[in-house]
C-alpha cells in the first residue's frame, strides 16, 4: 500500500522574478494567482532537484514568459502598421515613382523628393517659379526642375494679382511649405540610396470657386510617370457626387428641351 502522507507536508511557493531562464518556477503559486507560464523558444533543458524539503525547477536555454512572448509578437506588428501608415501618407491619392513620391487631398498636393541618408535642411533649397516650375537643389546640385501638372497658389497664371502693398503679404508664406523627414523602411531602395526626403506642400488653385475640388492625375507635366485613376479617387473620397449630379442635371435639361421641341413640331 502506498503512503501518500508525505505529500501533505509539501510547501509550494512562487518565484516573482521575471527572468525566463535559470530561475526557480513553481507551477502553483501559494497566493492562488494564475501560474507563470514559461515557454521554451529553442533547445532547452529542465532539471528538477530536491534541495532539502522543496523541489527546485531549473530551466536552461532560450526561454521567455508568456507576457514577454506576447509583447515581442506585438512589437513587430505595431512597427509594421506604423510603416504602412507612413507609406500611405506619402502616396495617398498619388503614386510612388523612382526618385519621388506624391500625394494629394481636396485642397493640397504633397511632393516628396528622395534624399540620401544624413541630408540636412541647410543643404536644401526650394523655390517655385511664376509659371509653376518647382526647383529643388541639394548641395548645389539640381534635384528637380519640372513644371507642376496643375495650378497652385503662388504660381497659377490665372489667379488674381496680389494687392499692392509696401508690406510683404504674410499669406505668401503659406502657399508653399517644405520640411525634411525620414523615409519609411518600405520605401527605401535595397541599396540604401535614399533614406530621407524633402516634403513640399502646395495649395491647389481652384479659381474663384473655392469649394471646387480638383484632382491631379500626375504631379509633373511630361515624364514617364503613369497617371493615377481619377475615377477611383473620386469614388474612394466621395468627391464625385457633385460631378455626377451636374451631369445628371444637364442630361435632364437636354431631355426636357428635346421633348418641348418635339411637342412644338407636332402642333
Amino acid at each position: 500500500m502506498v503512503d501518500y502522507s508525505k505529500w501533505d507536508k509539501l510547501e509550494l511557493d512562487s518565484d516573482d522574478s521575471d527572468d525566463g531562464g535559470g530561475g526557480n518556477a513553481s507551477s502553483y503559486p501559494a497566493n492562488g494567482a494564475a501560474p507563470r507560464v514559461t515557454r521554451l523558444q529553442g533547445p532547452s533543458s529542465v532539471t528538477i532537484e530536491n534541495a532539502g524539503h522543496e523541489p527546485v525547477l531549473s530551466i536552461h536555454g532560450a526561454t521567455t514568459s508568456n507576457q514577454t512572448t506576447a509583447a515581442n509578437q506585438a512589437a513587430p506588428s505595431r512597427a509594421a502598421a506604423s510603416t504602412t501608415r507612413a507609406t500611405q501618407a506619402l502616396t495617398k491619392n498619388g503614386a510612388r515613382e523612382v526618385t519621388f513620391a506624391w500625394a494629394q487631398d481636396e485642397r493640397h498636393v504633397h511632393i516628396h523628393l528622395f534624399l540620401p541618408a544624413g541630408a540636412r535642411a541647410k543643404d536644401v533649397a526650394v523655390s517655385l517659379s511664376p509659371n509653376g516650375e518647382l526647383r529643388v537643389r541639394y548641395c548645389s546640385k539640381s534635384l528637380c526642375c519640372r513644371k507642376l501638372a496643375g495650378d497652385v497658389w503662388g504660381a497659377a497664371p490665372r489667379q488674381p494679382a496680389p494687392l499692392a502693398s509696401s508690406k510683404k503679404n504674410e499669406d505668401q508664406d503659406l502657399d508653399m511649405d517644405w520640411e525634411l523627414q525620414d523615409l519609411p523602411p518600405s520605401m527605401r531602395p535595397e541599396n540604401d540610396e535614399f533614406a530621407r526626403c524633402v516634403s513640399i506642400s502646395l495649395t491647389k488653385f481652384t479659381g474663384s470657386n473655392l469649394l471646387r475640388t480638383i484632382w491631379w492625375s500626375r504631379a509633373f507635366e511630361g515624364g514617364d510617370e503613369k497617371d493615377v485613376d481619377l475615377n477611383e479617387i473620386a469614388q474612394s473620397t466621395g468627391s464625385g457626387g457633385g460631378q455626377a449630379f451636374a451631369k445628371a442635371w444637364r442630361e435632364a435639361q437636354d431631355a426636357f428641351r428635346a421633348k418641348v421641341k418635339a411637342d412644338r413640331d407636332n402642333e
